[in-house]
């Protein structure tokens, strides 16, 4: 587990000014950073705790993985949470984490975040998703 200072971080594919507001991070001194792994651009800031497991191949399972941090976060917090769609967990149907995933020679890493205390403020400065994801995933911002 771990924390960092404002950090926004894409995935391996995704194109930085589709996915950012490179003008704001710059502005605000985030540093953006690119993941070796695929997933979606998160803001990473001290109110996101981040997850990593690495594991040799022949020990690794997501399964498994989301049973430790959906367990944390039940057995120890009291959230009813739950792993949803491929790689996201939900607290009462809300998204508070999302997964990313690298497969190398005989090791795998399995990283996540989980939203404790996130800046929405800060986090619809920076990151500008497609709208048809705003879509699935989220309510429509009114227009100031």
């Amino acid at each position: 587990l771990w924390r960092n200072e404002p950090t926004v971080t894409i995935g391996r594919h995704q194109n930085p000014w589709k996915e950012c507001n490179l003008q704001k991070l710059e502005e605000n001194k985030v540093t953006l950073f690119r993941r070796y792994s695929g997933g979606g651009a998160v803001l990473q800031d001290l109110g996101c705790t981040t997850f990593t497991f690495l594991n040799v191949d022949a020990d690794f399972s997501i399964d498994r993985n989301f049973d430790i941090v959906t367990g944390a976060l039940k057995n120890s917090f009291g959230f009813n949470a739950e792993k949803s769609g491929r790689n996201d967990i939900q607290i009462d149907g809300k998204k508070i984490s999302g997964s990313a995933f690298k497969y190398g020679e005989g090791v795998s890493l399995h990283h996540g975040t989980v939203l404790v205390d996130a800046n929405m403020a800060a986090l619809g400065q920076y990151l500008t998703p497609h709208k048809k994801k705003l879509q699935s995933k989220g309510v429509a911002s009114v227009a100031a």
